[in-house]
């Protein structure tokens, strides 16, 4: 069973790892719009310290983005794969996992969520506490309520707080 661990790594590693991935992306795909989209990409949010990659394409580049990064990455078994999302795992140390989403899907949501993070420091405070709660816990239950967390956070309107 697979274990959900919070986890420090040097900035310099991560910002160093998140450069070069995204570089790499958007010299495969260069219509893309490729951002980093996770905890890491947020000040003062922790996590596992693993990047996420978001690269949001119009629907009609879909097909053929799906194409060129199922050459040069593994598919995430454990994510969907759909006409309009699909998940790679990119390296593992730090762990990159890269989505590819059609803009304005029902998958193309990590912006919005982030931004929810940036400008709602109440919203980071319970992010950060959904964390350290789950931490050593199974990573499957983290997930689900992760995923039920941002399904709530995206419904609701966001202050814009500093932190």
């Amino acid at each position: 069973m697979e274990i959900f661990r919070l986890r420090e790594v040097a900035p310099e590693v991560l910002a160093a790892s998140s450069l070069a991935a995204v570089t790499a992306i958007r010299a495969l795909v260069p219509e893309a719009d490729v951002q980093e989209a996770g905890s890491t990409a947020v000040p003062g949010a922790i996590g596992k310290q693993d990047i996420d990659i978001v690269v949001r394409v119009n629907a009609d580049q879909f097909p053929s983005a799906r194409s060129v990064l199922d050459a040069s990455y593994q598919r995430n078994p454990l994510q969907p794969s759909a006409p309009d999302f699909q998940s790679y795992t990119v390296s593992l140390d730090p762990d990159i996992s890269l989505q590819l989403t059609v803009k304005d899907s029902p998958f193309d949501c990590f912006h919005r969520f982030l931004e929810a993070l940036r400008s709602d420091a109440a919203l980071l405070a319970r992010y950060n506490d959904l964390k350290r709660h789950w931490n050593g816990r199974p990573m499957e239950d983290y997930r689900k309520a992760k995923a039920g967390f941002i399904e709530d956070a995206l419904r609701k309107p966001h202050s814009t707080q500093e932190r």
